[in-house]
């Protein structure tokens, strides 16, 4: 026999995404994508996570908010608002909820550089920060400057596969 679908124990509901790119639940407030912004979005209320979902496709995960007037924000979902204004990345309330070794990793390279961070936090997403902060670390220990375009190069030549040869008749 075939088993059951599992039982999904989360109360479902639909919230419009307001001007701050953000949907209310029990009074806390959770980030989606900018883009969404007036959009209506499905959103699962789980007793330890919200999820997110916009045609059928999952758009946000945030562990829940205990309490009311609590923000769970994803700096993530803001880098195209972000792009049109990089200052505004040091003053908003995203860049306070960041991961630390995301926060220290800016104030080690990025400080006054806020496009580059922006373009970091893009890598961020496609790859992992574990990647990142790997790949950081390497480019620490030859005598040379981090920057986004060498992490960047770094990563994507680590995604490429690596060819293998046969044995030319030299090696036979």
């Amino acid at each position: 026999m075939v088993l059951p679908p599992r039982y999904d124990t989360a109360r479902i509901r639909e919230a419009r995404v307001d001007r701050y790119s953000s949907v209310s639940v029990d009074g806390n407030y959770y980030s989606v994508p900018d883009h969404l912004v007036g959009e209506f979005v499905l959103v699962k209320i789980y007793p330890d996570k919200i999820l997110c979902y916009h045609n059928q496709e999952k758009i946000a995960t945030h562990q829940r908010c205990e309490g009311r007037g609590h923000w769970s924000l994803d700096i993530n979902h803001y880098l195209r608002t972000l792009k049109l204004k990089p200052g505004a990345v040091k003053r908003s309330t995203a860049f306070t909820q960041i991961k630390p070794d995301l926060k220290a990793i800016y104030r080690q390279y990025y400080e006054g550089k806020e496009r580059q961070f922006l373009d970091l936090l893009e890598l961020v997403a496609t790859h992992s920060l574990s990647a990142v902060c790997e790949t950081i670390a390497l480019l620490e220990k030859i005598p040379t400057m981090v920057t986004t375009e060498k992490i960047k190069l770094i990563l994507e030549k680590k995604d490429e596969p690596v060819p293998i040869l046969a044995p030319s008749a030299i090696t036979k």
